[in-house]
């Protein structure tokens, strides 16, 4: 996987990740090498629905966009899943104001989303469990290593996608996320290092929030094309992104 400049963005995990701002330049097929120019080839009504449950620490920012987010992507794809959000803290929290919007702009309805603790019964349920950082992925991977498999952190999982490949053709889901989960290693996320979290936007400014936001809604894109057979690495956030993101909270204040 090269990415911007030629050079490829240096693996910590076993699979390639992708900082912000560092977009890679080729797309990657199924290893199955059929056409998937079209995300149709992945509507099976008989499927059993992958359960993937999104995390982030009070459920209340990122987790809710990236489960929205994922849950149109698979749904428009057709791929059946089945979709919730959790945080560490208590429940109860309403969904942060800019989260809702940036949502309601994409004609989704958010207000109503309260936090949910997480619980091991949520965990045991979920085929796929998606993160924020590494540190939420050492806490749940720590209370039970054999979670390791299934927990990643978002950026960990696109790296992943290039690295392993997009699923094949007729490829269960479970089968999927066990085949690009060989090969990383839980010592990778030992360290301190940042380069696989999404940042908390909690309490950042506007600015900040929306940019966040984006690189959300990049991530997430990568992923609902691994599921439909191929890999397309997020976007490039532009030197306009900031102020358009800016400019969208303040008129709707």
């Amino acid at each position: 996987m090269v990415a911007n400049g030629g050079e490829p963005t240096t693996p910590t995990t076993g699979c390639w990740f992708y900082q912000a701002g560092v977009t890679a330049q080729v797309a990657v097929d199924a290893p199955s090498g059929d056409d998937v120019s079209s995300p149709d080839r992945s509507r099976d009504t008989s499927m059993q629905p992958i359960q993937i449950l999104v995390m982030c620490t009070a459920n209340i920012c990122r987790s809710p966009l990236a489960e929205q987010y994922l849950a149109a992507g698979l749904a428009a794809a057709g791929v059946p899943a089945q979709l919730s959000s959790a945080g560490f803290l208590e429940s109860g929290r309403r969904i942060d104001r800019r989260s809702a919007l940036i949502l309601a702009e994409r004609g989704i309805d958010a207000k109503a989303h309260v936090s949910t603790e997480v619980s091991p019964e949520l965990i045991d349920a979920a085929d796929l469990v998606v993160v924020m950082t590494a540190e939420h992925l050492r806490r749940l991977v720590g209370e039970d290593a054999s979670r390791f498999p299934k927990v990643f952190t978002l950026r960990d999982l696109v790296g992943c996608i290039a690295t392993a490949g997009p699923r094949a053709d007729g490829e269960d889901p479970r089968a999927w996320i066990a085949r690009i989960s060989q090969g990383r290693n839980p010592q990778s996320f030992l360290g301190s290092g940042t380069e696989l979290d999404v940042t908390d936007p909690y309490q950042v400014d506007d600015e900040a929030y929306g940019v966040i936001a984006a690189e959300i809604d990049g991530l997430v894109s990568s992923v609902v094309d691994g599921f439909c057979g191929r890999f397309v690495a997020p976007p490039v956030m532009t030197p306009a992104e900031p102020e358009r993101r800016r400019r969208f909270f303040r008129g709707r204040r």
